[in-house]
């Protein structure tokens, strides 16, 4: 077991924390879619023109009144009520949009109070085109899943794309026509991406990743005004027990540390976190500083770890300790999958500080 500290400042003054235990690792051994044109602008508008005149029984001129225009139906309300029905769908089946009954122009209209009978055609062509999206990426899964497994291989080592399936079998699954480039396009797209991930979980791949701080699947941002800068994810590809990124920085004994946090003013002494390496010696990831792997200024303010918040309910991340191509790193890892927007967390352990003050933002 290997224990865990970083520090963090409240109250303008540093303090230290102990993270909760972890263990260490071990590695394992665009083309877009285009979706349909909307279509042009269905509302009925009617042009203003000229103002006319008539006149009344006493052949006195007044000015001809014009119909009120009736109102826009934009794309946006297009989008937004595809969107609304989409969800209550997904709902309804477990978030599996190609086991759903896309309902009719008519039952649009009556179910979800669309007045427009085109505005409800172009909702309907949008439901049924995400619907073959979604059969397209079953189909695009199901494939590479099929091939890898008679090689007995992971997805990411497959050396070339497989051919889909021909349009007649995926017409007797799902009775939509499927167009097989779709589903070709978006095998290529997916052993892309199992290639990158693979890549960041094998030890060789790692080392690239830690050396380059460019990440993927994450991106830094501002958070809350409490917590100033955070790092969310950008997609719904990070699974349980994958490697998130690490907690960058130049590597220091404990005491040397320690010495350094008496003399450092807050927020630079956040950035230091303490661990046990594999002799059970205690030492710390300075991430307030420069590291000496990487030229001066080139990853200090750039690299993911050091801005990753805390939550002791919420966390979704967990440090832990691996030896990469012979160096000692900590690494953050998923605890569970996450979803796309969802802000990276991991629980700094202690909810006191080290004179033994409670801090109540700890326990959140």
């Amino acid at each position: 077991m290997y224990q865990y500290y970083t520090t963090h400042d409240r109250d303008d003054h540093p303090q230290a924390y102990e993270l909760t235990e972890g263990s260490a690792i071990e590695g394992e051994g665009e083309v877009e879619q285009q979706e349909p044109q909307e279509g042009t602008n269905t509302g009925c508008e009617t042009s203003q023109g000229d103002v006319t005149e008539e006149t009344n029984a006493n052949n006195i001129a007044t000015p001809r009144r014009q119909p009120p225009m009736a109102p826009k139906t934009g794309k946006t309300t297009i989008i937004k009520k595809t969107n609304e029905i989409m969800m209550e769908l997904m709902a309804q089946f477990n978030d599996d949009l190609t086991q759903a009954q896309i309902p009719s122009t008519t039952s649009i209209m009556d179910q979800f109070n669309v007045r427009s009978v085109d505005q409800a055609k172009q909702i309907n062509r949008k439901l049924r085109y995400k619907k073959e999206e979604a059969w397209t990426e079953y189909f695009a899964n199901k494939q590479l899943a099929r091939t890898s497994k008679q090689k007995r291989i992971h997805v990411a080592q497959l050396k070339e794309v497989p051919q889909p399936p021909t349009s007649e079998d995926m017409y007797e699954k799902c009775s939509i026509k499927i167009n097989q480039s779709k589903v070709q396009k978006r095998m290529i797209e997916i052993l892309r991406q199992h290639k990158t991930d693979f890549k960041q979980r094998s030890e060789e791949g790692l080392m690239i990743f830690i050396q380059k701080q460019n990440w993927k699947h994450i991106c830094i941002r501002d958070a809350t005004d409490e917590k100033g800068k955070g790092v969310f994810a950008t997609d719904d590809m990070i699974k349980a027990g994958d490697v998130v990124c690490d907690y960058h920085g130049a590597i220091r004994t404990a005491q040397e540390a320690e010495r350094r946090l008496k003399d450092l003013l807050p927020p630079i002494c956040n950035y230091m976190l303490f661990f046990r390496n594999k002799h059970g010696t205690k030492m710390c990831v300075d991430a307030s500083t420069e590291c000496e792997c990487h030229p001066p200024g080139e990853y200090l303010h750039n690299s993911p770890g050091r801005y990753v918040n805390h939550s002791a309910k919420k966390q979704n991340l967990k440090p832990m300790r691996r030896e990469v191509n012979g160096t000692e790193v900590v690494l953050l890892v998923a605890t569970r999958d996450i979803k796309a927007e969802e802000e990276l967390l991991f629980d700094y352990g202690a909810r006191r500080s080290e004179d033994g003050e409670k801090l109540d933002w700890l326990h959140a």
